[in-house]
């Protein structure tokens, strides 16, 4: 939830890559990133804000006051999540992930950079497309004719049978083919959407003009960091943790919501930058139209843009790829 989010999220998610990285081969076939990711935030306490300046604040919080606990907690998830009882094949139905934040994550990813922002990424896929072109055009440059012409038997043959490169696979996503790419976020707190239905039914029985003064995330966030988290990440988890807020927390969220109406009326945020605004919708948009110029496909959208980019600098890398290399005004955001 983009307008609400757990400052705590990302370092969890960057602590356990970097300590998932390190396992043992026959360790990371065993594990998921995001079952650690959510054994971990279950530990730890919750940090929701719902405004930049808050976020900011709280993750520079987060990174000076609680970097050991992170790191000890997702190496204790390490050790625990192959037995963990929210542990599932079965992955979350798509209706309770975050498009937009999997979508930039895997971003993120594929262009190895963490702070990638949706107004990045056509001038990166840009750059990464010019340089697969430039790679090819060097080493064709200093090739023999007759290793020139074997090449170009290759790839023919690669092209008529739509065979993968497996230079470009190896460039593109992690070499080990037995661990799961670096997947952003494919974990959620059940409590979020609980705590905003409950949130929404409360604000009902206001009277119109006092409930239209405030901010229901504003009222979430104060809950959802005053409640335990439940984050899940696989099906049969999502179903165990609705379980428990049901029998464990039902009448604590209505109480702890009813608080979080009082403050929030008594002192609501005014003037403040939302997480979500929409510059940040104008950017993301702005984006995905930029790809879908450059790559010539009307198609591009936010559930598929992940994989269409992993795409295409794979087939930069065999030549396969027709695409727009000259420069556009418009595929630079005017931010």
């Amino acid at each position: 939830m983009l307008e609400c989010r757990n400052a705590l999220e990302d370092l969890v998610l960057v602590e356990a890559q970097s300590q998932y990285e390190r396992l043992r081969e026959d360790w990371r076939s065993q594990v998921h990133l995001n079952e650690i990711a959510a054994y971990a935030l279950n530990r730890l306490p919750p940090m929701y804000a719902t405004t930049r300046g808050g976020w900011l604040q709280l993750r520079k919080k987060a990174e000076a006051e609680m970097k050991t606990q992170v790191e000890q907690t997702v190496r204790r998830a390490l050790l625990a999540v192959r037995r963990d009882v929210l542990r599932e094949a079965s992955p979350l139905p798509e209706g309770e992930l975050d498009a937009e934040l999997i979508a930039l994550g895997t971003l993120q990813t594929l262009f190895q950079s963490r702070s990638l922002l949706w107004r990045d990424v056509p001038r990166f896929l840009h750059d990464k497309l010019m340089e697969s072109k430039l790679r090819r055009a060097v080493s064709y440059t200093y090739m023999t004719p007759s290793q020139r012409y074997a090449r170009e038997v290759k790839d023919y043959i690669k092209r008529s049978k739509g065979m993968p490169n497996r230079n470009v696979v190896a460039a593109v996503v992690p070499v080990d083919q037995t661990r799961p790419p670096a997947s952003p976020r494919e974990f959620t707190n059940v409590l979020e959407k609980i705590v905003q239905a409950i949130a929404e039914r409360q604000l009902q029985r206001i009277p119109a003009e006092a409930a239209s003064r405030l901010n229901i995330y504003e009222i979430m966030a104060y809950a959802l960091n005053r409640l335990p988290p439940m984050y899940a990440s696989s099906e049969q988890g999502l179903k165990q943790q609705r379980y428990r807020a049901k029998v464990e927390l039902s009448g604590r969220i209505g109480e702890v919501l009813r608080e979080a109406i009082i403050k929030v009326a008594k002192s609501p945020l005014r003037g403040t930058q939302p997480l979500l605004q929409a510059t940040a919708i104008a950017e993301r948009d702005f984006a995905l139209q930029a790809l879908r110029e450059m790559l010539g496909r009307d198609d591009i959208s936010l559930e598929n843009v992940g994989e269409v980019v992993r795409d295409a600098l794979q087939q930069a890398e065999t030549g396969n790829l027709s695409w727009q290399s000259q420069p556009s005004s418009s595929w630079y955001a005017p931010y």
